[in-house]
């Protein structure tokens, strides 16, 4: 009865999508409110921002799968009469370990006679990437030691008069300013303005208790941004600790604010003003200790193993051999959750407008057919660092095709917000110039949208090429096009909602890439490949 209900329900799904793709002028086919409809529900408080590894995620994802059976997208693995629902079958399970930081977690400035007299609070003041973090309780003396470097061969020396045995070392980030090329290289960073590298393993070989870097660049400039995600939880592949696992050889290393600096700062004969100004003209830069106080630092860390999934469907192509063959498409269905003030982030455009996109794509091709296979993958956990992607696309990782068997990738990642007729398009020539020239040849016969590649740029500072789920193909040297609109004022907030999104855009680019993906699934050859990432 189980599988009668299955094929029944696959062969309702595909009469009811027989239709042909209408030309994107017109908006009496349907698409416009059924895209509209998959976004509203994955937007919706009932889903609380879709949060990699929450019940609300998975909510998410078999909706999502519910949504392929219909069509009659067939299911990414074989199910067997076990289990639990038939929307499970389309769910490629990973686990990862969610590092929480929690709100406690804070620095004392105490007087020498263990008086409280200031306090900072992480995320807001001091941070760091999550991996780095651990529990700790700890006070200590504090010294400012410059830039934090010691380079014999510059004759340069941060630390010649310094004892930072036992204390927090607090350092500027880079280094000494030169436009001599012979002395730390111009410039050209060397390996010594390195914070995670080399600055503190320099103070922990020196006995240091910690160490504390002056946020710089876009850390510095987009702290508030930055912020929200030190406060929520991460995810990543590492391993859980073991429950005994002894910490002490840890040092804690954190990045803080010029608040956090120049207050501490203060209670010393020196100030961050004129120490910056020092450093910016090439200046010497002073190093001190700073006897009035001690820093009582206390992090409150916890690890712990979480699941997630990607949901994959596929459908099957009609030629025999070409058929062994994949033309995939994908969006991330993963948002941010809520933040600490209980706000959600409803991730409209980032990015329930690509899995829309993506699902009505799936739509058309089930009604008509290519003659290679196509993967439609929606990712899980994103937002958390492309780790559904990365799962997918490792070779080792269990699944009923090989990475080397996908032709092309299209990612559809924020594409419902900007200019109605403009599109940025990036890395479509980063592994094979015959995918650009195709898209750009459907793109031009259609007249969707203008084109911009000011993202594929060499000197472009957003390295947008590695930040949405295209790369981790594109590492295994597949042809992928990323389709975005750019970022907004509500990128990462919790304004970012249904009421914002151009359904006319996304019609348009559901029309388009299921275009590109009938060209890519019907072609003799595959792309010729003119660069690979990895040999």
């Amino acid at each position: 009865m189980r599988r009668l209900m299955i094929f029944l329900s696959l062969i309702a799904g595909m009469l009811t999508a027989c239709v042909t793709p209408p030309k994107h002028a017109a908006d009496d086919d349907g698409l416009t409110q059924r895209l509209k409809s998959h976004i509203v529900y994955l937007t919706s408080d009932e889903l609380q921002g879709r949060e990699a590894g929450t019940d609300f995620e998975k909510k998410a994802a078999s909706y999502l799968a519910e949504q392929l059976q219909q069509m009659g997208v067939k299911p990414y693995a074989y199910c067997d009469e076990e289990a639990p629902s038939d929307s499970l079958c389309y769910f490629q399970p990973f686990s990862a370990t969610r590092t929480t930081v929690y709100r406690q977690t804070s620095i004392t400035v105490m007087d020498s006679s263990g008086e409280s007299l200031r306090g900072f609070t992480w995320g807001d003041d001091f941070a760091n990437y999550h991996d780095m973090m651990f529990p700790v309780q700890m006070s200590a003396p504090v010294v400012f030691a410059g830039y934090g470097i010691t380079a014999p061969e510059f004759n340069y020396d941060d630390y010649q008069f310094l004892d930072v045995s036992g204390k927090f070392v607090m350092v500027l980030d880079g280094e000494p300013v030169s436009a001599n090329d012979d002395y730390f290289y111009g410039d050209i960073p060397s390996s010594y303005s390195s914070p995670l590298f080399y600055k503190r393993h320099r103070a922990k070989e020196l006995g240091a208790r910690g160490i504390i870097v002056l946020a710089e660049g876009k850390l510095r400039e987009q702290w508030s941004m930055f912020s929200d995600y030190f406060k929520s939880s991460s995810l990543d592949f590492s391993a859980l600790p073991e429950d005994s696992a002894d910490e002490s050889g840890r040092m804690p290393f954190l990045y803080a604010t010029p608040n956090f600096f120049r207050k501490v700062i203060d209670y010393s004969l020196y100030s961050l003003d004129s120490i910056e100004a020092r450093s910016a003209t090439g200046g010497t830069v002073p190093h001190f200790d700073i006897p009035a106080i001690r820093l009582s630092f206390r992090a409150y860390v916890r690890r712990t193993a979480v699941p997630s999934n990607n949901v994959i469907g596929y459908i099957e192509g009609t030629d025999p051999d070409l058929r062994k063959e994949y033309v995939a498409i994908g969006a991330h269905y993963d948002h941010l959750g809520k933040n600490e003030k209980g706000e959600i982030y409803y991730g409209a455009d980032d990015n329930a407008s690509g899995v829309s996109a993506t699902l009505e794509i799936a739509r058309y091709l089930v009604a008509r057919p290519v003659r290679r296979s196509v993967l439609i993958i929606f990712h899980g956990a994103e937002e958390k660092g492309l780790l559904g992607s990365d799962y997918i696309t490792m070779p080792e990782t269990p699944k009923p095709f090989d990475i080397t068997d996908v032709v092309t990738y299209l990612n559809l990642d924020m594409i419902g917000r900007g200019h109605t007729d403009s599109m940025f398009v990036i890395g479509s020539s980063k592994i094979s110039l015959e995918l650009k020239n195709l898209i750009e040849s459907i793109n031009t016969k259609g007249k969707y949208f203008h084109f911009d590649y000011v993202f594929d740029r060499e000197d472009d500072k957003n390295y947008y090429y590695y930040r949405s789920d295209h790369y981790h193909y594109a590492k295994y040297s597949v042809p992928i096009a990323f389709f975005f609109d750019g970022m907004t004022e509500d990128y990462h907030y919790p304004s970012d909602t249904e009421d914002k999104i151009d359904y006319v855009k996304i019609r348009k680019m559901a029309l388009l890439g299921h275009e590109i993906i009938r060209s890519v699934g019907n072609r003799e050859r595959r792309f010729r490949v003119t660069e690979k990432m990895y040999e």
